[in-house]
């Protein structure tokens, strides 16, 4: 009991970092959970995953609302975790918006954050990226394109509740134009060194109006007709649940196995 309440209290998760992206033109936050033993394993080095809010959040959602669901799980000492601030508007989707700087928050996310990690903190050359929502977008386009404009490679990714809507209605939203589901999916269908694993909710009917469940069907449906394998190199799944805060919790530890 001793052993296992001093791993757990040694296991950190620290809010409100800061790193510069010259991408963005400016500071952004970013929250870090470190795995236990990380202080006194000093040659031991690690892989990191990068977590990618929803429209409307922050870097901060993920401690409010997931904090426990993260330090219970069984795969949380294996890696370095990362939860970085998306856009200060309402939903940039991590995209290169007309309202930022050079080249936005893909070159923050493909460049500016990783090397920020790369100098602060043991971790191997070995990401993953996940998000919900808008950041399920988020992970699924950074993962598939970063490697080609910043060399900078993530071969694992995962989306909860992915907001693969299109541009018309990400226009509609937010003035941001993201990929449609074709354009998304040939990005990252060929670079099967990329493992994808995504899931949405039976009944997540998102603002009232769009089907993500159907959306996301569409996407799979989409990447395996572009070469990925069910079951080997594609995982889908729609289990019962809403676009909540719920929903995401109880995926959570399955993506983690994922990454695992």
């Amino acid at each position: 009991l001793f052993l296992a309440a001093g791993t757990l209290a040694a296991m950190v998760w620290e809010t409100n970092k800061v790193y510069h992206s010259d991408s963005v033109g400016r500071d952004l936050r970013y929250g870090v959970l470190l795995p236990s033993g990380y202080n006194w394993q000093t040659n031991k080095y690690y892989p990191v995953i990068y977590f990618l809010h929803g429209r409307d959040e922050s870097d901060q959602t993920w401690y409010e609302e997931a904090y426990s669901t993260f330090m219970g799980t069984d795969h949380t000492n294996e890696f370095i975790m990362i939860f970085p601030q998306g856009s200060r508007w309402k939903g940039a989707v991590y995209e290169n918006s007309w309202y930022e700087y050079k080249n936005g928050y893909m070159g923050a996310m493909c460049r500016d954050l990783p090397k920020h990690i790369a100098q602060k903190y043991r971790v191997k050359n070995i990401r993953g990226i996940s998000g919900i929502s808008m950041g399920g977008y988020g992970a699924f386009r950074i993962a598939g394109c970063c490697d080609a404009y910043y060399n900078c490679r993530y071969c694992a990714a995962t989306s909860l509740s992915g907001a693969f809507v299109g541009p018309k209605i990400s226009k509609a939203l937010d003035n941001i134009s993201t990929l449609e589901t074709n354009e998304l999916a040939t990005a990252i269908a060929p670079k099967k060194f990329i493992k994808l694993f995504f899931d949405c909710g039976d009944q997540d009917i998102w603002l009232g109006s769009y089907n993500l469940a159907e959306i996301n069907m569409d996407m799979a449906n989409c990447l395996m007709s572009m070469g990925r394998r069910k079951n080997v190199d594609l995982v889908f799944t729609r289990p019962a649940g809403d676009h909540d805060w719920k929903y995401w919790r109880s995926r959570i530890p399955e993506h983690l196995d994922h990454f695992s």
